[in-house]
């Protein structure tokens, strides 16, 4: 669709056809991309295949990775017994070291990794609501379902060479995609009060 468009329309063309005579028309494996951010599809025909697992990749633009919340509503993995993985990843050209992450590990606990290290929450299932706040030169805040989460200690370095874009439910070279639902992804471009932090996982938890 041209870029600066709020709708589009799609039309189909049959030639060869007499005045009044009716036909059937079976559209099949229709798939409609938002630019470049392509999903995973794979035509079946007689092999059986594997689907990959959808990655959105999203823009970065705005974002700021010396200061910012990241929250996140997400169901339970499907794989907790052996690990969540990377439900949020926005990496740099080290992987390893530039990164800022949410991540689910194989106890299903919530948590916010980078560079400088990070903070996780308790173990919890069901549906969970993870808010993580983050600035340079203070530990990492977080509220999983509503708790405070215990800082762990090490001020927060922001990454540096972090890509353009950022992905939900990636692997990468963190950790294994997430294999669960993800409902919900808010980035706020600053570091939200430890307060602040529990009043919107609560308002997300109790909303509709």
């Amino acid at each position: 669709m041209p870029a600066n468009t709020s709708e589009g329309a799609l039309v189909m063309v049959i030639y060869g056809i007499n005045p009044g005579s009716t036909v059937d028309v079976t559209i099949d494996a229709a798939q409609l991309e938002k630019g470049a951010f392509a999903t995973s599809y794979i035509p079946t025909t007689t092999t059986t295949v594997t689907r990959n697992a959808d990655v959105v990749t999203v823009p970065t633009t705005g974002w700021n990775a010396s200061a910012g919340t990241i929250a996140m509503v997400n169901g339970p993995a499907l794989n907790d017994g052996v690990r969540g993985g990377t439900k949020f990843l926005w990496r740099g050209t080290n992987a390893t070291l530039d990164a800022l992450a949410l991540v689910r590990d194989q106890y299903a606990n919530e948590g916010f990794l980078s560079a400088s290290g990070g903070t996780s929450g308790g173990a919890s299932t069901g549906e969970v609501v993870s808010a993580f706040a983050y600035a340079v030169g203070q530990n990492v805040i977080g509220s999983v379902n509503g708790v405070v989460v215990t800082p762990s200690g090490s001020s927060y370095v922001a990454p540096v060479g972090l890509y353009a874009t950022a992905s939900i439910a990636t692997g990468s070279n963190w950790q294994q995609m997430f294999n669960g639902p993800i409902q919900r992804l808010t980035v706020y471009n600053s570091a939200l009060s430890s307060g602040n932090v529990s009043t919107v996982t609560n308002a997300v938890k109790d909303g509709p």
